[in-house]
């Protein structure tokens, strides 16, 4: 049997608050999504802290999963939302 790392439940969030962006813009051909995920990547800041608040808080989450040996851990943010990994 081979081990999986958990995957945390954070990259959904971000990934989450990429797609509610890109709905509010015009996706109906591959150069125009492409054109706005560029855009929103570089100029959004409001993903551009929550991207910086998921890799500062890495340490600590890495930290509980070893401490929890690979089992559930829950971790709250600053901006109270809950992140889950399990094993």
């Amino acid at each position: 049997m081979a081990w999986q790392f958990p995957r945390p439940q954070s990259d959904r969030k971000l990934v989450g608050n990429y797609k509610k962006r890109l709905q509010r813009y015009d996706c109906t051909t591959k150069s125009k999504l492409k054109e706005w995920i560029i855009q929103i990547w570089y100029h959004d800041e409001e993903l551009q802290n929550l991207c910086s608040n998921l890799v500062n808080s890495m340490p600590t989450r890495v930290a509980m999963l070893i401490n929890a040996k690979g089992g559930h851990i829950i971790i709250k943010t600053i901006e109270n939302v809950v992140f889950t990994v399990q094993k």
